[in-house]
């Protein structure tokens, strides 16, 4: 009798297990509900698609966006659209879960009313970015690889940190986000969390706004010491304006794949640690 009672005990936390693993709460605090664990996953996000992976979702990826360019493995994938989402594909695909990023709303329901649930995917900081990664490892049945992403990262987040921390200065840090209008990182976003863990300062980190314009004369005012940029060209420096930037005078501009800078997935490390090692030369 003791045995059987013991035996439905386990059978009840084992289905309220499913059941608390199959619902869950997006980035956008919207609460969505699953009846199994999805199998057939379709990725809008770059990101996204970059963390699928990395949770070794690689057999359950059904479709990706156009601009899923990483791993390589993400080009050999169906393609379902982007900006310009293909209902069709999508429809024909008959996915179990399709991933998104905010500002989709109308693609998003239109997924919805379809009949397909929909998960998006929306950290600004470095720590959001880990809380979606461990939400979307439970709710697709892969929370050991999860976890074991979630303490390398946490792991190396830490060690940068820790050896930012006896760096002799804080230098002034200008990020381009984009240079017609000129635009930049403020708090709140990744960019800024990969520069103060770094070691450096945002001169951008009192914006009222994430993603900001950013004018010529703040940036020459700010006179950062390092300028980091998205393209590999010499534009810093045909601005003949910005020729008394400290950054300019001592050729301290660098180019960082934007990939790993504003794309919230396991990639922000290797952004985080090419900017230490140009903060940590800067300052020697």
């Amino acid at each position: 009798m003791k045995k059987t009672l013991l035996l439905v005990l386990m059978l009840i936390l084992m289905v309220g297990g499913l059941v608390q693993a199959n619902s869950f709460v997006d980035d956008l605090g919207r609460e969505i509900e699953l009846d199994h664990t999805p199998t057939r996953l379709i990725s809008l996000a770059p990101a996204v698609t970059e963390i699928l992976f990395a949770l070794e979702l690689d057999e359950e990826i059904i479709g990706v966006s156009n601009h899923c360019d990483y791993p390589e493995a993400a080009l050999e994938k169906p393609k379902v659209g982007d900006i310009n989402v293909d209902f069709e594909a999508i429809v024909d695909k008959e996915p179990d879960l399709v991933f998104m990023t905010a500002g989709m709303d109308e693609d998003r329901q239109k997924i919805e009313e379809l009949g397909f649930p929909v998960a998006v995917v929306d950290p600004s900081t470095i720590d959001e970015t880990l809380n979606s990664i461990e939400w979307i490892g439970e709710i697709t049945g892969h929370s050991l690889q999860a976890a074991e992403l979630l303490d390398w990262m946490e792991e190396r987040i830490a060690e940068i940190r820790e050896k930012a921390a006896e760096l002799e200065a804080t230098p002034r840090v200008y990020y381009e986000v984009w240079d017609e209008p000129l635009m930049t990182a403020g708090p709140n976003t990744f960019v800024h969390d990969i520069i103060i863990i770094s070691g450096g300062e945002n001169i951008a980190g009192d914006l009222q706004q994430e993603w900001a314009p950013y004018s010529e004369e703040e940036v020459i005012a700010s006179d950062p010491e390092i300028i980091i940029v998205p393209w590999e060209d010499d534009r810093v420096y045909d601005r003949s304006s910005w020729e008394d930037i400290t950054a300019v005078q001592n050729e301290n501009v660098f180019f960082v794949n934007p990939d790993l800078m504003v794309r919230p997935g396991p990639r922000i490390i290797e952004g985080l640690e090419l900017v230490f090692e140009i903060i940590g030369g800067a300052v020697q």
